[in-house]
């Protein structure tokens, strides 16, 4: 009910490269010439100190909660090596067991992801960038390349092993509460289409094959093992009348002439068939409620759906009203003013999407937490600047929503007193309006989730 909503189309991939900030956690461009092999480096006094490390890692919301002598360790098991320009550090679909964590001490790195380069802000990534984590962890491959972007890039590694040890010791059960925020992310974000071949919300196809092959989401696999276990229970009731009736019948089932029926004079057949007159009044009343509730529940998923594309097309009216009105060079080209009011409203925009489903589904509630937002912020969907705000508001994980919301508007209104954005009223009043149509259109799920079913139905 809930994925498959996805960003709008102007923000959509940079969205979805959110998750490429928590694999490789932020990235960076440049490119070159055939680079030679990366060059492993000695810690010697001229090299670049680790006390860098001690000031980077604690940011990241993975080494919070480590002892400072498990911290220690970790700092004192990185190495340092040097990349050069293009020269490729991780690639992607690479198995991750035998390889590294890597954090940037100085320069600059690109990300590709199925040979196409990742979009700013995602696809660069500077000094105190951790990246590879999530693969390491988690035993997973590769989901991107990450690049030398700058003339040469020196970082810091630590051997997968190593790090796994070190972090599985003192964080078992964080690192399973981690893990649950980062599938969160993982579906808020939309990577699912990306990395997994399809949506989170399949999509139909009318071929009787690919229908038969469904299993995943089908009500087959929901009622399945409610189903097994009453054919077991059935099995099991027969074999004991079988045998109770004193009857032997040689046969549970039926035999080569047809179905055998116990005999209806024998004492406990007699009394069962009690209960077989009063299943024929039940099977015909079950009938008609699940029939009810199942069209009931279908006409409320299209409802939700509606609305979930409602909030889709306000965002993407909202992002045409603004791109059209922002300042322009003489050539038509958006000025480096412009770019970055767009940018910085696109954000937002990410960080209400994904906190707005927090607010809505069980499953991404974590995002909500504090732990939550960290970890969001260590995977670049927010910024550090961001996180401090939202975790000083005074209100519930429910409404931290509206703080993404009202910076949507305010960074645009502040645009138009720079001269960035046509101030004119008119200008004003439809961004205004856009924004009403927003509130509207995600109100409208929370509307529908308080009385999804009149009380004298249940």
């Amino acid at each position: 009910m809930v994925g498959h909503c996805h960003p709008s189309s102007m923000v959509r991939w940079a969205f979805v490269c959110s998750r490429i900030a928590g694999t490789i956690s932020a990235f960076a461009s440049h490119p070159k010439s055939q680079p030679p092999a990366i060059t492993s480096l000695r810690a010697t006094s001229d090299t670049l100190d680790k006390s860098f490390l001690r000031e980077s890692l604690p940011k990241n919301s993975l080494f919070q909660k480590l002892p400072e002598e498990s911290l220690a360790s970790l700092i004192d098991a990185f190495e340092p090596f040097r990349a050069a320009r293009r020269q490729a550090i991780v690639t992607q679909g690479d198995p991750c067991a035998d390889d590294y964590v890597y954090v940037i001490a100085d320069g600059s790195c690109k990300v590709r992801v199925d040979g196409k380069n990742v979009p700013k802000p995602y696809g660069t990534i500077g000094s105190g960038t951790l990246f590879g984590e999530l693969g390491v962890l988690y035993n997973e491959t590769r989901r991107a390349t990450v690049l030398c972007e700058s003339e040469s890039a020196t970082l810091f590694r630590i051997a997968a092993a190593s790090f796994r040890t070190i972090m599985e010791i003192d964080q078992r059960e964080d690192l399973e509460r981690m893990r649950e925020i980062d599938r969160a992310i993982d579906q808020v974000s939309g990577t699912g289409r990306l990395y997994e071949g399809g949506d989170i919300i399949p999509q139909y196809k009318p071929q009787a094959e690919w229908l038969w092959r469904q299993w995943s989401g089908t009500i087959v696999k929901i009622s399945f093992r409610t189903v097994l276990g009453n054919m077991l229970l059935c099995l099991a009731i027969n074999v004991w009348v079988q045998h109770a009736s004193g009857a032997d019948y040689h046969h549970y089932f039926w035999t080569a002439d047809g179905v055998v029926l116990p005999d209806k004079d024998l004492p406990l057949v007699r009394d069962l068939s009690l209960i077989s007159k009063i299943w024929g009044y039940q099977r015909t009343l079950t009938t008609f409620v699940l029939t009810f509730f199942v069209n009931r529940a279908f006409g409320f998923w299209k409802d939700i759906y509606a609305d979930t594309r409602k909030i889709q097309n306000s965002i993407d009216g909202y992002f045409l009203l603004l791109s059209t009105n922002v300042k322009r060079n003489d050539d038509g080209t958006l000025t480096q003013q412009s770019i970055e009011l767009l940018e910085d409203v696109g954000q937002y925009s990410r960080v209400f999407h994904a906190l707005y489903w927090a607010s809505m589904a069980k499953r991404f509630q974590v995002l909500g937490t504090d732990l939550g937002l960290q970890r969001m912020a260590s995977r670049g969907m927010i910024t550090r600047n961001q996180l401090r705000i939202l975790q000083s508001l005074d209100v519930t994980d429910q409404q931290l929503k509206l703080a993404p919301l009202e910076w949507m508007l305010i960074r645009p209104i502040r645009a138009m007193e720079e001269g960035v954005v046509a101030g004119d009223t008119a200008t004003k009043g439809q961004l205004l309006k856009q924004m009403g149509k927003l509130r509207d259109s995600y109100m409208a799920i929370p509307d529908k989730l308080a009385g999804r079913m009149p009380l004298a139905y249940t």
